[in-house]
């Protein structure tokens, strides 16, 4: 059967992660750091055991709400946040792009 995923964001001052909880177990996390008012996603893992069921993209969705309500953009070092980001349309003004503009105007 498919865990009861929670995701909760655990926030420093410089960096933090979004951690899948099934129960009290850590099974997922996106780790970022906050740079020149950008969140910079640098490593997702998900419990090769629980991995394809969509605890890795339950992640990003957290980060791109986020961001969205801070009003930041996300710079994708992480090579799966990237897919998702580049793969997602309706996520776009959120990606972060060379020279400083996000996907569209605000």
């Amino acid at each position: 059967s498919q865990p009861t995923i929670e995701i909760e964001r655990r926030d420093g001052e410089e960096r933090g992660c979004y951690a899948a909880l099934d129960g009290p177990r850590t099974v997922g996390e996106l780790h970022y750091e906050r740079r020149d008012g950008r969140i910079v996603a640098t490593h997702t893992e998900v419990d090769a055991a629980l991995r394809g069921r969509g605890i890795a993209l339950e992640l990003v969705k957290a980060l791109v709400a986020d961001a969205r309500a801070e009003s930041m953009s996300i710079v994708p070092h992480c090579s799966y946040v990237r897919r998702q980001l580049e793969t997602h349309p309706e996520w776009q003004d959120v990606l972060h792009r060379a020279g400083g503009e996000t996907g569209r105007a605000r």
